[in-house]
């Protein structure tokens, strides 16, 4: 199955979701019992790995706080509040840190299908589609059950590419 840490590489959804197999699968062993269950605090996140989708490596270090908040019918709310991504250029040394305090929700939808909306300010790490983005604003777009675009990122608000502003 095509992981949505590998379809849609945004770099806070790596964190959130990097203990299950999808999006949508309950947290399992140790992350469940997390500050970030219902009820806690926002879990500290310190995370980096390296991206490819430019065409220079680049550095993405995630620092700043997550709240998972399972809803009804499904669905999955990922909150980012004082949260930062200091981007790296690793030929250059050119970096930039941006803040990405934004929430994305995740559904499952009927016919198996899953729905990301991200709102606020997210990063998008898409290295399929080659391409790095800070979203700012409303964003959808909709995976089949092995993880494949069924309908590509849309929406309103700014896409400003990070590729191009490091590059």
């Amino acid at each position: 199955m095509r992981q949505l840490a590998f379809a849609t590489l945004l770099a806070c959804a790596l964190v959130a979701c990097a203990d299950r197999g999808s999006p949508v699968e309950p947290a399992v062993g140790a992350a469940a019992a997390t500050p970030s269950a219902v009820g806690g605090p926002p879990a500290g996140i310190e995370e980096s790995y390296v991206s490819t989708t430019c065409s220079f490596p680049m550095l993405v270090e995630l620092s700043g706080k997550l709240k998972e908040l399972p809803l009804p019918g499904g669905r999955l709310k990922v909150l980012f509040p004082a949260f930062s991504v200091t981007l790296t250029n690793l030929s250059t040394g050119e970096q930039q840190t941006i803040s990405t305090t934004g929430s994305f929700h995740i559904t499952a939808l009927p016919n198996g299908n899953t729905e990301i909306v991200y709102t606020g300010r997210n990063t998008y790490d898409d290295p399929v589609a080659r391409r790095f983005l800070l979203l700012i604003g409303r964003f959808r777009e909709v995976f089949d059950p092995d993880f494949n675009p069924v309908e590509p990122l849309d929406g309103v608000g700014r896409m400003i590419d990070v590729c191009a502003l490091l590059g």
